[in-house]
């Protein structure tokens, strides 16, 4: 049995130098919102979101495509009135590269517009010693596969990385990634079960080699996972170490 994941306790990931936050340089689009922001549609409304943007850095070609796509935008949440929300919305331009990204990312986090930014780029800093790149967190984050990750204080992200850590997955591999949305998306209690359940039924060693090799089988439900275990043991007589070393095949449907 594996002692059970949670812990207060992380150890911190060797510290490559930091990726500096990317600048935009593609020309952002933007999807129709169902919020009907009125007070955007003046045009002092307009140049006050133009002067935070210049403000903030944002490149001049990204600042005329939302002032074009302005009254479309509409993000959902009602921030934008708050001039530190608009450089927010320029900060997640920079990190997430286009509108339609921003406007996805806000879907999965209402609040995010309205979190301290400094606590986010904390949470960058840290993934980026972890061997992440500012590409990889975004694209984490505009498809709200990591949840509020970004937006919760650097202890929780540690938790986070110590749990992918226990699991035996280091940061230098390249399943951390992975790794990183199994562990974002359940609770450790949930993670402990399952990867007991694998210990049970493969052995202890093959039971991490197949976690190693692919987080996301953990991502199963409990009872799918066992069952894929026992079929692919009693029906096809595949050995332990044959699952472990090839833990795609538990991914496939019965």
């Amino acid at each position: 049995m594996s002692p059970p994941l949670p812990s207060t306790d992380s150890t911190s990931p060797p510290p490559p130098p930091p990726q500096p936050l990317p600048s935009s340089s593609t020309r952002p689009r933007t999807s129709e919102s169902a919020q009907d922001l009125s007070h955007l549609k003046s045009p002092a409304n307009a140049d006050a979101v133009r002067a935070f943007l210049a403000d903030a850095g944002t490149a001049k070609a990204d600042i005329a495509s939302a002032i074009a796509y302005l009254p479309p935008l509409r993000p959902r949440a009602l921030y934008l009135s708050q001039p530190t929300r608009i450089s927010h919305l320029a900060f997640y331009l920079s990190l997430l590269g286009s509108y339609d990204k921003v406007e996805a990312a806000i879907k999965w986090n209402f609040s995010l517009l309205a979190r301290n930014i400094d606590t986010v780029k904390l949470n960058i800093a840290f993934l980026q010693q972890c061997g992440l790149t500012c590409d990889d967190i975004a694209d984490l984050y505009a498809r709200g596969r990591t949840g509020n990750l970004l937006t919760n204080n650097l202890e929780h992200v540690k938790k986070m990385v110590a749990c992918i850590e226990r699991l035996g997955v280091s940061c230098c591999s390249g399943m951390f990634k992975t790794a990183l949305v199994t562990v974002c998306n359940q609770r450790p209690a949930r993670i402990t079960a399952k990867l007991e359940l694998l210990e049970r039924a493969l052995g202890y060693s093959e039971a991490r080699m197949a976690v190693c090799k692919l987080p996301s089988i953990l991502n199963l439900p409990e009872l799918t996972l066992g069952n894929r275990v026992e079929f692919m043991r009693t029906e096809f007589g595949f050995e332990p170490s044959y699952i472990a070393h090839r833990p795609a095949i538990l991914m496939y449907s019965l």
